[in-house]
């Protein structure tokens, strides 16, 4: 990990001594890329601590939870995808994992997502991959089993898996759970979920749901803010 920030630095110093600063900027904006090919987009939630590179193995669903963005080995992992998911973010149903640190990284603050004014005040998530921009706005917060998503409601494929799926998200009546209604979903949207552990137990994760609400193209650098 050391090794790789030194070797980042360096080459950046070299960047900007050949080409000036315009090559300083086309390397800042391709470092994470470089550092390891397997990081395809970033996460942000404006106002909170996620903001973090989005990764996926092309092998190994679960090597993202024992390794870092750099790919070094970290009991903090990195915030990933599995291959059911593309990389695209156009899939009817897409699953974000990250775990639930106690100093608040990866997705150790989704369970704030569980007070009503948080939710309002931090409603959209903002997903930066290639040259796009996806705009997500939160609907839903609750508590649910480990029970795998992508395999349970077989990733959104048919419109019958859609509708299961925001049945059992509806359908949530505890007095923990969050659910925007106001917030227009259907089995068209596109459903952006956040899952990680609780600390209640292993059977259990806690889930941040939000639909998308608009896509844009972005320049490079803007991705990069």
């Amino acid at each position: 990990m050391k090794k790789s920030r030194t070797i980042w630095i360096m080459v950046l110093v070299i960047c900007l001594l050949a080409g000036g600063i315009a090559a300083g900027v086309l390397f800042f904006v391709n470092s994470s890329e470089k550092i390891n090919p397997d990081i395809y987009g970033r996460i942000y939630i404006p106002d909170t601590e996620i903001d973090c590179p989005i990764l996926q193995h092309p092998e190994d669903n679960g090597y993202y939870l024992t390794h870092d963005a750099e790919g070094e080995e970290n009991l903090s992992g990195a915030i990933f995808s599995e291959d059911y998911n593309s990389k695209d973010f156009e899939d009817p149903i897409t699953v974000l994992y990250g775990k639930n640190m106690e100093n608040g990284s990866m997705f150790g603050s989704l369970q704030k997502y569980g007070d009503n004014l948080y939710m309002q005040e931090h409603p959209y998530i903002y997903i930066y991959a290639g040259d796009m921009e996806y705009k997500y706005r939160v609907f839903a917060a609750y508590l649910s089993d480990n029970r795998h998503l992508m395999e349970r409601f077989c990733s959104g494929k048919s419109q019958g898996n859609r509708e299961a799926y925001l049945k059992s998200i509806f359908d949530n009546r505890t007095m923990e759970a969050q659910i925007d209604n106001s917030v227009e979903v259907s089995t068209d949207s596109k459903i952006l979920t956040l899952s990680t552990h609780d600390n209640r137990g292993e059977q259990y994760r806690y889930l941040v749901q939000a639909c998308l609400t608009e896509k844009k193209e972005v320049s490079p650098v803007e991705a990069e803010k």
